[in-house]
């Protein structure tokens, strides 16, 4: 509670405008989240993967691609490594890319 004061206050003064309030933020806050729509991430991952592979291979065709070059440029993807098994489009594009 940021402001004790302020509530103590309207505990004593004003309690159904409180009570209203507070049941207001346990219903925001139980409402489900918005749903994620993996297969819509994965397409648009799996693209980038490749774009942002074909970028790297043309500024040095001799060197064999690593994954932290990838996630480098795409931090974005770091954090869905680990849920690669909802992704499976990034991780053949993945596996294409790095050659594995």
């Amino acid at each position: 509670m940021a402001e004790p004061a302020a509530y103590a206050w309207l505990y004593r003064n004003d309690r159904d405008w409180l009570t209203e309030q507070a049941d207001a933020m346990d219903k925001a806050i139980r409402s489900p989240q918005a749903r994620v729509d993996w297969d819509l991430r994965d397409r648009h991952l799996s693209d980038l993967v490749r774009r942002v592979a074909l970028e790297l291979h043309e500024a040095a065709p001799e060197r064999r691609l690593r994954l932290f070059q990838v996630y480098q440029r795409l931090p974005e993807l770091k954090a869905k490594l680990f849920k690669l098994d909802r992704l499976p489009l990034t991780r053949t594009a993945l596996f294409e890319v790095l050659g594995r």
